[in-house]
């Protein structure tokens, strides 16, 4: 995430880098004490108000080592570690915003979609130039069917001189939600010219033409192609590549490689996943094409699911 004005530098530095900083302050800080000979303050030894200052120094990293073992815990999968970890850390300190982010991430991975939220909003709050927020938090509104917003916070990450192609394919995919299919189409495409290997932006270009509900959009073999480019530059391992994969089969008639590569991606997914791949992978064995159309917060019930991901 591209957050400059707030970050924690401190989250780069080693537990002995922590360790050696302080002791290194407070040997000089004793020093200083024991060769000045300082008035009272406020009717207190002098020393008293150095050694509080001294033992902060020593014990107190202000949330910085709980972030970074929480970030570290994230990666490696631990979101409940993870959230425990970097509430500590904000707790300690509440105006650093990656420690909202990674929080937010845990929290998409976990379903938690509402503290999600709320966490990438006070990102933006503390830093409102970041694209970076703007862009996750649009990822999220997409998990919610939330496309209007989504649609103004990835708007905003582009405004803000995103040269990455993320909010580009986000908001694409907020447009076709709400029957934009024209608007979609274009931004894709341009996407592409843009970012000719962009994961993302070919599994969605795909996705378009396997699945737009208008007849006259669809072409089952150019969304073959591109998912196939896809997943050979992927490695096969992404869920997206063998959901656009899966759709672009079902289009061309071959319910049982589509069926089967559904399956392979319902394997991959994330968790809060499954419930859509479940749902295409049932219409898939009833033989049946898939067509993608509008869905909103207001017209579906919305499921406790997340993941920061933009792809359809």
């Amino acid at each position: 995430m591209d957050i400059t004005n707030h970050a924690d530098t401190r989250l780069s530095r080693s537990d002995l880098q922590f360790s050696t900083a302080r002791i290194l302050v407070a040997m000089t800080a004793t020093c200083v004490l024991l060769a000045i000979d300082m008035p009272p303050i406020l009717g207190f030894p002098s020393w008293y108000f150095i050694l509080a200052v001294i033992l902060s120094i020593l014990f107190n990293d202000w949330g910085a080592r709980s972030a970074r073992a929480g970030i570290a815990a994230f990666h490696r999968g631990d979101t409940s570690e993870a959230i425990r970890l970097l509430t500590k850390a904000i707790n300690a300190r509440r105006d650093y915003p990656e420690r909202y982010y990674f929080r937010a991430l845990a929290y998409c991975t976990r379903g938690q979609i509402q503290s999600a939220l709320e966490d990438l909003t006070r990102v933006i709050e503390i830093e409102p130039l970041s694209w970076a927020a703007y862009d996750a938090r649009g990822a999220v509104c997409l998990l919610e069917y939330d496309y209007s917003n989504a649609l103004q916070d990835f708007s905003r990450a582009i405004e803000l001189g995103s040269d990455n192609p993320g909010p580009v394919v986000g908001r694409s995919i907020a447009q076709f939600k709400t029957g934009d299919h024209i608007s979609a189409f274009v931004e894709i495409e341009r996407c592409l010219v843009d970012f000719p290997d962009c994961i993302d932006a070919l599994c969605t270009h795909a996705w378009f033409l396997s699945t737009c509900p208008v007849d006259s959009r669809r072409d089952g073999q150019l969304a073959l192609k591109l998912s196939m480019k896809a997943r050979k530059l992927d490695g096969e391992e992404y869920w997206s590549c063998e959901s656009s994969l899966s759709a672009a089969l079902a289009e061309m008639g071959d319910f049982e490689e589509a069926i089967k590569h559904g399956e392979r991606a319902l394997t991959l997914a994330p968790i809060p996943r499954h419930h859509d791949l479940e749902t295409r992978l049932a219409t898939l064995k009833t033989r049946q094409p898939l067509r993608d159309g509008n869905k909103s917060k207001h017209t579906m019930q919305i499921r406790d699911g997340g993941g920061a991901e933009s792809s359809v």
